[in-house]
């Protein structure tokens, strides 16, 4: 029978969000659920940040401007503005 073995999973960082450990009766959220809630944050935050400036955007988050574009219409967030 083959096993996995794991390496200690290190305590995040004061100032960083986490995900709270469940209460004993809460489950989960799925993999999926997790991502997008996180996604949608991090663009959020991603366009605090930028204040508008899609260049910036582009470097910080390494993504193209069509990939950018496409994941704030997906959440429903405000673009830039206009070209």
């Amino acid at each position: 029978m083959a096993r996995l073995s794991f390496d200690p999973v290190s305590r995040p960082r004061p100032g960083r969000e986490t995900l709270a450990a469940p209460d004993e009766d809460e489950s989960l959220p799925s993999l999926q659920e997790y991502r997008t809630r996180m996604e949608k944050e991090y663009l959020k935050r991603l366009l605090n940040t930028v204040q508008g400036d899609r260049e910036k955007a582009g470097r910080i988050s390494g993504m193209s401007q069509s990939r950018l574009y496409g994941l704030l219409n997906k959440y429903g967030l405000p673009g830039f503005g206009p070209l």
